[in-house]
């Protein structure tokens, strides 16, 4: 019988040993997995470090978007006005012209004669005044400033619209 204890003893002890055995394995692969969550953790870390990094910069980046907007917005209707200012100026300088040269085509005007603009040979209502041809040139000058100061005016205008697509388009790439 005492075989058979010693026998059972032995079985006992290789089973303690097995059992400690595994939870030797056990308590290695708990470290193993201990360091791999180390290391998932690390690497969660840096790409929300890096996904916030980029976040910020994209915020930055609309924050700009924004200020460049405003500011367009507001020079596009600035140079609105100026448009609409430049034609009222320049419908009142192009009606006076046109009165300076009536005045000028009808000093011209001789009795008996073909009138240069309509033909007629009778001239009532003419007025005899003497044309004011240093007038006349200025406002011809002024006419021509106006005319140029108005297209750069739309095309500054159409500058500034492509300017405010392009940050639309821009706003849409951030978000």
């Amino acid at each position: 019988m005492r075989i058979i204890n010693d026998f059972l003893k032995t079985k006992e002890i290789e089973n303690k040993l097995a059992k400690l055995e595994s939870t030797h394995i056990s308590i290695d692969n708990l470290r193993d997995i201990e360091n791999l969550s180390i290391s998932v953790e690390r690497i969660i870390d840096e790409h929300l470090e890096r996904d916030l990094a980029e976040r910020d910069a994209k915020l930055d980046q609309l924050r700009e978007e924004n200020i460049r907007q405003i500011d367009c917005e507001k020079h596009l209707e600035n140079t609105k006005k100026k448009l609409t200012d430049t034609e009222a100026k320049l419908t009142r300088k192009l009606a006076s012209r046109r009165q300076l040269m009536i005045a000028q085509l009808q000093t011209e005007l001789k009795e008996g004669q073909a009138c240069m603009v309509c033909g007629s040979l009778k001239h009532p209502e003419v007025r005899r005044d003497k044309a004011d041809e240093h007038a006349l040139k200025n406002l011809m000058y002024l006419v021509e400033a106006l005319q140029k100061e108005k297209q750069n005016q739309v095309s500054e205008i159409s500058k500034y619209e492509a300017t405010l697509k392009e940050i639309m388009s821009n706003k849409l790439y951030f978000k």
